[in-house]
């Protein structure tokens, strides 16, 4: 550490040290012009006002703010109490520090100045949470204040003077504890039906729940009509004078014991005067307890109540109709019960305001109608065959009893329906044809019976539209149609040659018995259809169709599918007339499929002496098509050409014989010459 020497000469420092040992011993007695100090700070300590909080409450918390100042360095009354003040306090509650259900409503509160021995109240909202558990609980509080911590001054023969004030901030946390303890507390809920129905009864049901956290016993609820229109029925009961002079029914329900989060059920059951004076009621619930240690303790009142229903107590909606001239047909309706208690053993009633619509029932059972449901009814009806389409009135009413037996029906909800035009009975679908010129076919439908009506042994009868179409049957019976129901029905008919190609138009009409056994024909139901062109259905050509006269053997023929449809199962059958003759005259072939082509073969022999020209090969066949119909088809024919057989013994060569000596010669002598070489 460096040192320095002292410039001051060896008199003048003993002269400073006694200077300096006299100061110091004269520190208590102020000197004029001395600089003198106070020192010191507030001391904020902080409590709460009824530090008692309960679950599932909102309420004003108020914080306690005092300050013993404290003072190091004491000096003149004036300059303490500064030093000991605080100033600008301002006092808020950190929510995010405290580790329970408690929300503080309340911002920064600002208290201004607090001296020393005074006092503060900072108020503050608080709501708590209904899991709010019983026990001590830190509650942060954060106090800010500016205060003076040093005062300097000077004395004077006249007073004080270059007093300077050295100020500070200070940010402070106090814990003060708020404790929850434990209680019983109640809640009373019903069960979402608080009408009431006037002039019968009604039972007003309602959950009684512990929601403190000791055992409440010998629990007492009192419940007091505040309408006098509006009685309690049966129990223990009895009459209060209300202020005003009106008289209040009361009863009241006993519980031996509810624990905490335990709930009882009541059920109370109250009469309505028939024409009430005001359409609202409420119940005040007054509860009484005891704690286990015997403590008599009571809960702030509760109120029940609702509306009187003076109206209606069901509504109607989604009324509709499938009805139409001429045919059977359905009401149907939504029915909602809108009042406050179950509808018991309600039946639904239907009238028609046209006497001539035929109700098949009148009413409509339905099982009890808890509030708020709905349920669907439907009325069968017979709209006759005279009767106009458009809209008519139909009115619904609701019989039923409360749980007290007390009969009850509402008044009449009309709704509107609308009655169409009369429809058709049959629908044809799903025409189609497979005429051909010169070809037999078949024309095949689909009848659908759309509505309700009875159609018993019915049967389906086939017109064609021209000479040239011949159908090979007329009727097709299908039987019994219900509602919805279909039949397919095929008519094969033959095309002729001479009929031209082109669209023709085919009808089908629907013999039936209706309900009273007569015997009905339905409109005649037509759908155009085409007949297509004529069509080879096969191209034949021969592959080997030639034979020398006097000879035989393979005649072959080469079959193409020039359908458009697969073929089977075809059989082949050859014809032929002297001098042809055939020893096997007959082809199969299994399967040809559009387009084609396969060879077949018969065996045929040409007489000698027959002339060297063509002869016809004649061939029909017979073949299965893709519905299972065998059909023969025209007859084809191919060419068979004749040629003259080889004369051995005329002009034109060398005789056989001749030549086959010369062959003879001839290897012999290739012979003799290979033998020669070898010896």
């Amino acid at each position: 550490m460096p040192s320095f020497r002292s410039k001051v000469p060896p008199v003048a420092e003993l002269l400073m040290i006694c200077l300096l040992v006299s100061s110091v011993a004269l520190t208590a007695i102020p000197v004029a012009g001395q600089v003198e100090q106070v020192i010191g700070s507030p001391d904020i300590s902080a409590n709460i006002q009824g530090n008692q909080l309960e679950p599932s409450e909102e309420r004003d918390v108020t914080i306690s703010l005092s300050n013993a100042g404290e003072v190091s360095r004491s000096g003149p009354q004036q300059f303490v109490q500064r030093v000991e003040t605080a100033r600008n306090v301002r006092v808020s509650i950190d929510e995010s520090e405290i580790d329970a259900p408690i929300n503080i409503k309340s911002g920064t509160v600002t208290l201004g100045t607090l001296q020393s021995g005074g006092v503060s109240e900072a108020v503050f909202t608080v709501e708590t949470g209904e899991d709010l558990e019983p026990g001590s609980y830190k509650l942060p509080v954060d106090i800010k204040y500016a205060y003076t911590g040093i005062v300097n001054y000077e004395v004077t023969q006249s007073g004080y003077s270059n007093i300077e004030n050295v100020d500070y901030t200070e940010a402070e946390t106090k814990t003060p504890r708020i404790v929850v303890g434990e209680r019983p507390a109640f809640s009373l809920s019903d069960d979402g039906a608080s009408q009431i129905h006037s002039g019968g009864s009604d039972y007003i049901n309602f959950s009684i729940t512990n929601t403190g956290t000791q055992r409440a016993e010998e629990v007492t609820v009192g419940l007091t009509s505040q309408n006098p229109a509006v009685q309690f029925s049966g129990g223990s009961q009895s009459q209060a004078q209300a202020s005003g002079g009106s008289s209040q029914s009361q009863t009241n329900i006993y519980i031996p014991e509810l624990a905490p989060d335990e709930s009882y059920n009541a059920s109370v059951r109250i009469l309505s005067s028939s024409a009430p004076s005001v359409d609202q009621y409420s119940i005040q619930a007054s509860i009484e307890y005891k704690t286990p240690n015997g403590l008599a303790g009571s809960a702030d009142p509760i109120t029940l109540g609702g509306d009187i229903q003076s109206g209606e107590r069901f509504s109607i909606a989604g009324v509709s109709g499938s009805l139409y001239v001429g045919e059977d047909g359905n009401v149907t309706a939504t029915v909602t019960n809108t009042g406050p208690r179950t509808a018991i053993d309600p039946v639904v009633n239907i009238q028609a305001a046209d006497q001539g619509l035929q109700l098949q029932r009148t009413s409509f059972p339905i099982d009890d109608l808890p509030s708020g449901e709905s349920a669907t009814v439907r009325f069968p009806v017979t709209v006759p065959n005279d009767t106009d389409s458009g809209p008519y009135q139909f009115g619904f009413t609701v019989d039923y009893e409360d749980r007290t037996g007390s009969q009850f029906s509402s008044d009449s909800l009309t709704s509107e329906v609308v009655i169409g035009e009369e429809r058709d009975l049959f629908r044809l679908e799903n025409a189609s044809s497979t005429l051909r010129a010169g070809e037999e076919g078949n024309v095949t439908a689909t009848i659908t019976k759309l509505r309700t009506g009875v159609v018993d042994d019915a049967v389906i009868e086939f017109q064609a539209p021209a000479t040239g179409l011949e159908p090979q049957r007329t009727t097709y019976p299908v039987g019994d149609l219900t509602n919805g129901e279909s039949a397919t029905v095929r008519f094969p008919v033959t095309a002729t040659e001479s009929i031209d190609a082109g669209p023709y138009q085919f009808g089908f009409t629907v013999n039936y018995e209706d309900a009273d056994g007569a015997q009905v024909s339905s409109k005649t139901l037509n759908n155009q259809l085409d007949v297509g062109q004529q069509q080879d259905v096969f191209a034949v050509t021969g592959t080997n169709a030639t034979l020398t006269a006097g000879a035989s053997g393979p005649v072959e023929i080469r079959l193409t599918n020039s359908y458009d449809k697969t073929l089977r199962n075809i059989n082949a059958k050859a014809y032929v007339d002297a001098p042809v003759s055939a020893s096997s005259d007959e082809s199969y072939i299994p399967v040809l499929e559009p387009g084609e082509s396969a060879t077949i073969a018969f065996d045929m022999s040409v007489a000698s002496g027959a002339a060297a020209r063509p002869r016809p090969v004649e061939m029909d066949f017979q073949y299965e098509e893709p519905d299972g119909d065998t059909v023969l088809s025209d007859t084809y024919q191919v060419p068979l050409d004749i040629t003259e057989p080889v004369d051995n013994n005329g002009g034109g060569g060398p005789p056989l014989l001749i030549i086959g000596v010369l062959i003879i010669g001839v290897v012999a002598a290739v012979g003799f010459y290979v033998r020669r070489k070898q010896g």
